[in-house]
């Protein structure tokens, strides 16, 4: 976006391709966030720590693995980002089945408006805040 017309094709390829890898792994990233959130609140930390210490070497040692051994390259990188989040949240998952009080109900259809209003009505300022500091941050 910012290179605007100057962008390369190499470059855009090598985005995309990076992209693409990854995608797999961002749904991850959401349930990992969640989950995390509730251990964090319940003063399980640790837990949330170790999950990203396993996340990031996991990530250390798969990328040369995937780079180099299985000469991927940029896809390697991605896909071994994927893979690492991949496996952090499924630790998040056991940690908050075996150690955490909260027992959550799946149940997309029987959703309570009222607390989702109450939810929103604290996310979406703290969403606005984020994205006003990440837009200042570019700046």
């Amino acid at each position: 976006m910012f290179a605007g017309t100057k962008l390369s094709e190499g470059a855009l390829n090598y985005g995309l391709t990076y992209l693409y890898f990854l995608l797999p792994g961002l749904g991850f990233v959401i349930v990992t966030q969640v989950l995390s959130g509730i251990l964090q609140g319940e003063g399980l930390a640790k837990y949330v720590a170790f999950s990203m210490l396993i996340s990031t070497l996991l990530n250390i040692i798969l990328d040369p693995i995937f780079i180099f051994a299985f000469d991927m390259g940029l896809a390697g990188a991605s896909l071994s980002t994927s893979l690492s989040i991949m496996v952090s949240c499924l630790y998040v998952v056991f940690v908050f089945k075996r150690k955490s009080n909260i027992k959550l109900k799946w149940r997309i259809l029987h959703v309570d408006r009222k607390v989702m209003g109450e939810i929103l009505k604290i996310a979406v300022p703290v969403l606005l805040v984020t994205l006003t500091s990440g837009v200042g941050l570019v700046f």
